[in-house]
């Protein structure tokens, strides 16, 4: 009797299943370092009321908070809406800027976790100065 392992089609068909089932496990989670910089943003630049949804938990999938977009595939980050998240001024003066003195300095570092990262809106919010690399301004 032939051994069933020995027919191509047989591997290749439990191949494919073990990519599909790999595949289905990394879109429905959330990768850990794009679920802690996004914590750390939530702590430094937002609070609860505006972000509900952005719990730390084991069970809980960042590609399921709001304004939050995976790859459907990946599993991967691709689109974050963090517009009017934080203002310090309530109401904009007559150019229709809003008074960002003493804001935080928004470090861009936390976004590089982000590998397919393809949009990112901070519109609307107020940050004093921007930081791309460690030590720098």
């Amino acid at each position: 009797m032939e051994c069933p392992w020995k027919k191509p089609w047989v591997v290749l068909m439990g191949a494919i299943a073990l990519i599909q089932l790999y595949g289905s496990i990394n879109s429905h989670g959330c990768f850990t370092e794009e679920k802690r910089s996004l914590l750390e943003f939530k702590a430094a630049y937002s609070n609860d009321s505006l972000l509900p949804s952005w719990m730390d938990g084991p069970n809980n999938n960042c590609c399921d908070w709001e304004r939050v977009t995976c790859h459907p595939s990946s599993g991967r980050v691709i689109h974050l809406s963090l517009y009017a998240l934080y203002k310090l001024g309530s109401l904009p003066d007559d150019n229709g800027e809003y008074d960002c003195d003493g804001s935080p300095t928004l470090n861009g570092t936390m976004f590089l976790s982000f590998r397919e990262l393809r949009t990112l809106n901070l519109s609307y919010n107020c940050f004093g100065e921007f930081i791309s690399k460690p030590g720098t301004l």
